[in-house]
């Protein structure tokens, strides 16, 4: 009987050790379930996260691309108004050139970012007393020269007709027939001395 009772408490040592074991069993699988679910749960919030991102990041780069497009347009624009100041102000320069000093020679005018020639039509001593004027020379006596006399230039003719009164500041002021319209060869390239 003792070694039926043995066997008996052996018995259930045994069975007693199985249950735990079970039962850690069933708390170790259930433990990785929940932390199965858990990590799973937070792959899942990590992959809404790293979308919202991948979205921000796509709407940022839009809105970064299309400022960058906005700011080349402005830039464009400001290139082109910059260079519509300049040739505002250099428009209707003017500058002597081949003659055997400073106050003489072919009379040139600057437009459109371009040096040309003025036509000796109707050009007369209240013309050249404009551009010596213009130049900061006397205008008492000035020498008009017909028939490209300090030479032919090669740019365009951009002054013909010119028709000043004789007190404008400037040859621009004066009338003519229009930028660059004109009926005239290099031959008649007009030059002044002042």
């Amino acid at each position: 009987m003792q070694q039926v009772q043995r066997s008996d408490n052996s018995f259930n040592k045994t069975l007693q050790g199985v249950e735990q074991m079970v039962k850690n069993s069933l708390l170790t699988d259930a433990s990785i379930q929940a932390e199965k679910a858990a990590l799973t749960n937070q792959v899942a919030t990590l992959k809404q996260e790293l979308q919202q991102l991948k979205d921000s990041s796509k709407r940022e780069r839009t809105l970064l691309t299309n400022k960058i497009q906005s700011l080349e347009q402005q830039q464009h624009m400001l290139v082109q108004q910059t260079s519509n100041v300049i040739d505002q102000l250099l428009t209707g320069r003017i500058r002597l050139v081949n003659g055997s000093h400073s106050r003489e020679g072919r009379i040139e005018v600057f437009y459109k970012g371009q040096w040309g020639t003025v036509c000796d039509d109707r050009f007369d001593v209240k013309d050249a007393r404009v551009v010596c004027r213009q130049l900061g020379y006397p205008t008492a006596y000035p020498t008009v020269y017909a028939s490209a006399r300090f030479g032919q230039g090669t740019d365009p003719i951009w002054l013909d007709d010119l028709d000043c009164v004789g007190s404008e500041l400037d040859i621009k002021s004066c009338a003519n027939r229009g930028w660059g319209k004109h009926d005239c060869f290099h031959t008649e390239d007009v030059g002044v001395s002042c």
